[in-house]
């Protein structure tokens, strides 16, 4: 991010300065301007590795002479299309590898690509797990501890050293999910939601 420059208000000479003038008034006004402009702050996603990216150290993908071909790994199972039944084939997708709804390169990718290198986070590299499915958006939370491969628990504490010195101590642990006893579980039959909506209807009546 770029900072306002001093250049301005420091004439050489000594404390205490002189008044700013009005031109450098507005000048101060306009760096401070341009600071607060969307492409500083904003994020926005970088088609080969995915990561959020801040807007100025993203290049669009069309000003790019690179071979996208690189990123293409067919045969390697690291690419799947979504399936719907079990007698779906399994299928790769084809071409380079990379985020489909993204339009701009980050920095980082860019300069290990113009050396006809697989950038080491570039989804290519393993990392591509595709678009989330549409039955698969807009979860609430309850909904995505269901559908969850684990479970995670972290504890960070801070650990006092003596002598005014500190330190932070984490751990992690992850639980599996137990997925197909859920999968099993879910829907309850219809028989069994009857019952529980008769129920619960019983005891509402009951509790006014």
């Amino acid at each position: 991010m770029p900072t306002i420059s001093t250049n301005i208000i420091n004439d050489g000479n000594k404390f205490p300065p002189k008044h700013l003038e009005d031109s450098h008034v507005r000048e101060i006004v306009r760096q401070y301007c341009d600071n607060l402009e969307p492409s500083y702050s904003e994020e926005r996603g970088c088609k080969v590795c995915g990561r959020l990216t801040i807007g100025t150290q993203l290049t669009s993908k069309t000003s790019l002479d690179i071979d996208w071909n690189i990123l293409a790994r067919p045969g390697e199972g690291i690419t799947r299309k979504e399936r719907t039944s079990s007698s779906d084939p399994i299928e790769e997708f084809k071409g380079p590898i990379v985020a489909s709804k993204c339009t701009e390169v980050c920095k980082d990718c860019e300069e290990e690509l113009k050396q006809d290198k697989i950038p080491k986070l570039s989804l290519a590299n393993g990392m591509w797990l595709g678009d989330v499915p549409e039955v698969l958006k807009n979860l609430t939370w309850a909904e995505q501890l269901l559908i969850s491969r684990a479970l995670t628990n972290n504890y960070i504490t801070r650990v006092s050293m003596g002598r005014g010195g500190y330190k932070m101590k984490a751990n992690a642990i992850i639980f599996a999910n137990p997925s197909a006893k859920i999968y099993k579980h879910l829907p309850p039959p219809k028989k069994r939601s009857g019952r529980d909506l008769s129920d619960y209807f019983h005891w509402s009546s009951q509790t006014h």
